[in-house]
């Protein structure tokens, strides 16, 4: 039970209810008539709106103050970049080498063989995009007759599978 005999101002307590810990939960009535207490209450709701929009007023100054500092720091930081002689010759002969290596991939990729290569590339690429389509044609109706979303191969390997929708753009009415 709480303690109200050492405060003069409480006249009258009561146990309201008893949480699990077993402390009683006490509702203290002070010698003080209703009207001054919902004046009080409504002059500490006041205070304590007051203080904390003073606080979130103070937190957001420092918050900008320090966005601030961060933001010039930053630009320091940049400036001491952009200044340095040695970055710059670095930078610059980086540039160049990408310029040769650029020019070098293009000859590259204008030979014979390279050609040859890309086509040939491609024409595998088409093939496995039609496979890939009967292959999935086939899963769809493999998940039709069975309601099971894997499959065994020859090797007896079991390999799942996922069924995707995808909608296609409208065509347009001729």
């Amino acid at each position: 039970m709480a303690d109200t005999q050492g405060d003069p101002q409480i006249q009258d307590a009561e146990i309201v209810a008893e949480n699990e810990t077993a402390q009683p939960e006490v509702e203290v009535l002070v010698g003080k008539d209703e009207t001054t207490l919902e004046a009080e209450e409504a002059l500490f709701d006041e205070e304590n709106f007051q203080a904390v929009q003073n606080l979130v007023s103070r937190k957001a100054a420092q918050a900008d103050e320090l966005h601030q500092q961060i933001k010039e720091l930053n630009e320091s930081l940049k400036n001491i970049l952009i200044n340095d002689i040695q970055l710059s010759e670095a930078e610059e002969q980086a540039k160049e080498s990408r310029k040769v290596i650029q020019q070098r991939k293009k000859e590259l990729a204008s030979t014979p063989e390279s050609i040859s290569i890309k086509a040939k590339l491609q024409e595998l690429k088409d093939e496995l995009a039609d496979v890939e389509d009967g292959l999935s044609t086939q899963l769809l109706n493999l998940y039709q007759l069975t309601g099971v979303q894997e499959f065994e191969t020859n090797d007896g390997q079991v390999r799942e599978f996922v069924i995707k929708a995808r909608v296609k753009s409208k065509k347009a009415k001729a």
